[in-house]
């Protein structure tokens, strides 16, 4: 009896243990490191319930840039945790990667990561620096473009360049040197920035000048005994122009004006880039943008009259006509008779941040247009094609309407003319075919059988077509609908064969004249065969349930008989 006490009071003081055994568990570290760069000393996971800021090593055996390594925790416990870049120590904080703001920080705790719990050996994945809940990093936002403007014009020593010089580049003297093209006084430069405080001033050759402000200065902070210029990055920004060693403009009656322009989706020309027009900012030729290093920006800053506004446009490549403007017709910020940009009454600085041909005021380009091959077939063999003619062309909106843009060829000489265009995805098509400079152009009848593949646009009744995701080709008979001459003169109105139901739905009813064999075919309005069958019997039933819902054209063809009849699938 003795020795079972024994063993039940060992059993007694054991279940704590053992209940504390089965809480811990065996945790599993991964973390992309795809957004930094690794120092010397690798990654750690630490802080917190894990311990010092080298607690757990973690290693990249396979170089994936996915670091790993495990702890044995309790998995009831929570806490926190956090990542470190390099650690010279268990103490090394400053390493540990930064989430302040972030939703997965936790604030209250040095806004460290929060430990989940869990109830099994587990693996918890990250991103090192962001809030991902996989190894599978999100992109990193753009860094912010910062642009320094400084006024020159009451400095009245000598100088060769300006340079900004601040927390961003160590003080470094001739890192960023600003430019003046127009040999105004007024300098600038943009720079790529991380988001956060900054100080800075601007100098003269180097060090051989600078700024010097006293301390509660409005726009300076005081730090170690030094005053500088004072700011926070956050996003892309044109900061206020300012007069050299002063917080404000030169003059109070001067503001600067600076025009920015994203060209990511353009061939800047070799002549360069310009802006001009309406009533104050001059000719095609007369203000060239300068190339923001590192980017597709493009920047000029101009200082005008408090008050000032005026009609602009952005030119790509030198010319005196006005020939190489972007393009703004029909886009909400086309202004005037003549589609041109205008600013607005600049009573501060004013800026603006926008992409070639686009109305964005944030300097982002839109993906460019994806486009599709489309070939376009004329059959000229055709008894509504003028007898004498040389060069039909594909005229439409895509084109202007121009009478000569697209000319067609016939390389076989079988009078059928081709010609493709890449056209953007999703554009809307108005077109016909066209001989001869306009000589001669295809004239339809919305009233006929013309309908099945034209619209009337007040007036002008065109070929319609909507461009797809992918190359088509659109093959015609010249002034008809039908892909190929054969058998065109045949309409409606012959009426041999019984089409029915129409509108259809699932299935289509096509009744012959006699017992003979009978061949239908059915065409879409873009000239596409979209079913072709043959029967032997009079009498025909087509499944089109699979069909997009639509016109279509129905060319039915029984011994030397042809009926086209136009049919609705809803």
């Amino acid at each position: 009896m003795l020795n079972m006490k024994k063993i039940y009071a060992l059993l007694m003081l054991t279940l704590p243990f053992l209940g504390f055994a089965q809480n811990t568990h065996v945790v599993t570290f991964k973390v992309n490191t795809a957004n930094i760069t690794v120092g010397p000393n690798g990654i750690y996971a630490g802080g917190g319930v894990i311990g010092g800021s080298d607690a757990v090593a973690l290693s990249d055996p396979d170089g994936d840039g996915i670091w790993e390594g495990t702890d044995t925790l309790d998995g009831t416990a929570g806490g926190n945790f956090i990542f470190f870049n390099s650690p010279t120590g268990s103490s090394d904080w400053g390493t540990k990667e930064g989430l302040a703001g972030l939703p997965c920080a936790d604030p209250a705790n040095f806004d460290d990561r929060i430990m989940p719990t869990f109830t099994q050996d587990t693996t918890l994945e990250f991103c090192f620096g962001t809030c991902a809940t996989s190894t599978v990093c999100p992109p990193p936002p753009p860094t912010p473009h910062v642009t320094f403007v400084v006024d020159m014009t009451e400095y009245s020593g000598s100088y060769t360049t300006v340079y900004v010089n601040g927390t961003f580049n160590s003080w470094c003297g001739t890192c960023n040197p600003m430019t003046d093209p127009d040999g105004d006084s007024i300098w600038t430069t943009t720079l790529a920035l991380d988001t956060g405080s900054m100080e800075w001033k601007f100098t003269l050759d180097g060090w051989t000048a600078q700024e010097n402000f006293t301390a509660g200065t409005s726009c300076t902070v005081t730090n170690g005994g030094f005053t500088n210029r004072g700011g926070t990055v956050v996003t892309d920004e044109v900061l206020k122009g300012v007069c050299f060693n002063e917080c404000y403009s030169c003059d109070t009656n001067e503001v600067y004006a600076t025009f920015q322009v994203n060209m990511e989706n353009e061939t800047v020309d070799s002549t360069g880039l310009f802006v001009g027009g309406g009533s104050g900012m001059g000719g095609p030729t007369d203000n060239m943008l300068e190339n923001i290093a590192g980017t597709s920006m493009w920047t000029a800053t101009f200082v005008k009259p408090v008050g000032f506004h005026s009609d602009y446009i952005f030119l790509n490549g030198f010319n005196s006509g006005w020939g190489t403007k972007e393009n703004l017709a029909g886009l909400p910020c086309a202004y005037g008779q003549w589609n041109d940009r205008t600013t607005d009454t600049m009573l501060t600085d004013w800026s603006i941040r926008t992409c070639y041909e686009v109305c964005s005021t944030d300097g982002l380009c839109p993906a460019p247009a994806v486009q599709q091959n489309i070939h376009f077939v004329v059959d000229m063999n055709s008894p509504k094609a003028p007898t004498s003619f040389t060069q039909p062309y594909v005229s439409g909106n895509f084109n202007s309407w121009s009478g000569d843009a697209m000319p067609m060829t016939d390389a076989d000489g079988d009078n059928v003319w081709e010609y493709t265009a890449m056209i953007d995805q999703g554009t809307a098509l108005e077109y016909k075919f066209t001989l001869d400079n306009w000589a001669a152009q295809e004239q339809f009848d919305i009233t006929t059988a013309d309908s099945l593949c034209t619209q009337d646009f007040g007036g002008f009744v065109n070929r319609v077509y909507t461009v797809g995701t992918a190359d088509d080709s659109l093959v015609f008979c010249f002034n008809y609908c039908e892909s190929t001459c054969n058998g065109v003169g045949f309409g409606e109105e012959d009426l041999n064969f019984t089409v029915m139901p129409n509108p259809a739905n699932d299935v289509l009813n096509i009744i012959g004249r006699s017992s003979e064999k009978m061949t239908v075919e059915v065409i879409s309005l873009n000239g596409r065969t979209m079913m072709n069958e043959s029967t032997q019997s009079g009498s025909v039933k087509l499944n089109v349930s699979f069909l997009p819902r639509a016109l279509y054209l129905v060319h039915i063809t029984q011994g030397d008989t042809h009926q086209y009849s136009r049919v609705s699938l809803n």
